[in-house]
């Protein structure tokens, strides 16, 4: 609950770590948060108030790990310089990542944010009120045969710089939805407003590998425009 300035990562591989303080990533060091990376058993990760950045938050990043981010307050950030993937939800192969935000901010910098990112993994995102952010790709499904679920019932979801995708999963079976709207307030998610800028609803060129959304009732999906890259998969865009 206090101020926590330090060097190094940190890791919360078992029961619930609780921030309601803040944390202040050391100058010129790698600062990462890791929720589970041990394996099949389950941690959890509470933010309730402060301000906290990291180079990088991975949840669930090894075989059959179980984790679980809820933040109902405070300013959570990734993935401020660089390339490769901020935010990892399910990031370990056949595991499973949850984040649940209800109030407060996540914002990821010039990094991608992936939910569904481990080879059989399964990446959820619920966010019911509070803000995301990203500057670069959000995509649902990202790796191997990882499978992306966000559900946007309140709040936003926006991505800043290049596109939003589901299903770069090329493999059967494996599944992306998107879900903007449903709740009792408004909820939006917000692509580039740009015509070379898109929402992909299937990038996957496989078989059997389904890319879904569903606008619902108090939704709104802005993007410069709407496509489905590859004739493989199945791309499903339901209102």
């Amino acid at each position: 609950s206090g101020v926590n300035t330090y060097t190094g990562g940190t890791r919360a591989n078992a029961g619930t770590l609780v921030l309601s303080g803040s944390h202040t990533k050391a100058a010129g060091t790698t600062d990462f948060l890791s929720v589970n990376n041990v394996g099949a058993q389950n941690a959890v990760l509470k933010v309730t108030a402060g301000t906290h950045g990291f180079t990088d938050i991975n949840l669930a990043e090894v075989t059959n790990a179980r984790g679980a981010i809820y933040q109902s307050g405070g300013d959570l950030s990734a993935g401020s310089t660089g390339g490769g993937v901020g935010v990892k939800v399910g990031a370990g192969t056949t595991s499973y990542g949850y984040y649940s935000l209800s109030d407060g901010t996540l914002t990821n910098g010039t990094k991608d944010f992936g939910v569904g990112m481990g080879t059989g993994a399964t990446g959820v995102m619920d966010v019911s009120g509070g803000s995301v952010t990203t500057g670069s790709w959000l995509v649902l499904g990202r790796n191997g045969a990882g499978n992306g679920l966000l559900n946007v019932t309140g709040g936003s979801v926006t991505s800043n710089s290049n596109n939003i995708a589901l299903n770069w999963a090329n493999t059967a079976g494996s599944i992306s939805i998107l879900n903007v709207g449903g709740g009792a307030g408004a909820a939006s998610v917000t692509g580039v407003s740009s015509a070379t800028n898109y929402f992909d609803v299937s990038q996957s060129n496989t078989t059997g590998a389904t890319g879904v959304a569903n606008l619902l009732l108090n939704g709104t999906l802005t993007v410069g425009r709407v496509q489905s890259s590859q004739a493989g998969g199945t791309a499903l865009f339901n209102f």
